[in-house]
């Protein structure tokens, strides 16, 4: 039931991907197996979200700045304990988790699945109820005592956004960029 529930969904947005690539000028980027998934699995000791694994199965990782299994691997390994943050309890409170790092620069229960320069990352929630949502870093709220916090993606607002699954965050960058331009960062910046 789920395999097909899920099997629907990826050809739902299979169109949308294609059309976003086109529009967007990316590629299919790297080519993702399930072999490759398979031993990054057996790496970090658990299994990743099902919405993931077959999204970057169909899909590979082009246009969404996505990590390649090897790179999820490297980005997510912690100084002080190799993978072993991964498989405890993700949780969050506040904008902050549990995290063998200093700065909560990788929580528990998560790998790495973007990165956006400047120690700014996107990671997928692969433990407790929260198994499968995605949650990204980024500056906290004026008036806060921390610089940073973790929160669902979403635009900017001031109300608390709700979590969500791997695929509904698909569906949302396509939504979001949909109607903006491609990229013309090809051209000199008067023409743009």
């Amino acid at each position: 039931m789920l395999e097909t529930s899920l099997t629907r969904r990826l050809d739902e947005v299979a169109p949308e991907v294609d059309a976003y690539r086109r529009r967007w000028g990316y590629g299919e980027g790297s080519r993702v197996t399930a072999e490759q998934l398979d031993q990054l699995e057996a790496r970090l000791g658990l299994p990743l979200p099902e919405e993931y694994r077959a999204f970057l199965i169909r899909f590979g990782t082009g246009g969404f700045d996505l990590l390649t299994p090897e790179r999820v691997l490297h980005k997510s390994q912690c100084d002080y304990g190799g993978w072993n943050h991964v498989t405890l309890p993700f949780a969050l409170a506040d904008g902050h988790g549990l995290s063998c790092c200093r700065d909560d620069q990788l929580l528990n229960g998560t790998v790495v699945i973007t990165e956006g320069g400047c120690a700014f990352y996107t990671v997928l929630a692969v433990t407790s109820v929260s198994a499968g949502t995605v949650w990204c870093n980024d500056y906290a709220p004026p008036g806060s005592d921390d610089e940073f916090c973790w929160a669902p993606p979403g635009l900017p607002q001031s109300d608390p956004v709700p979590p969500l699954g791997f695929l509904s965050w698909i569906e949302q960058i396509l939504t979001r960029r949909a109607t903006g331009r491609p990229r013309l960062w090809f051209l000199p910046r008067w023409l743009r």
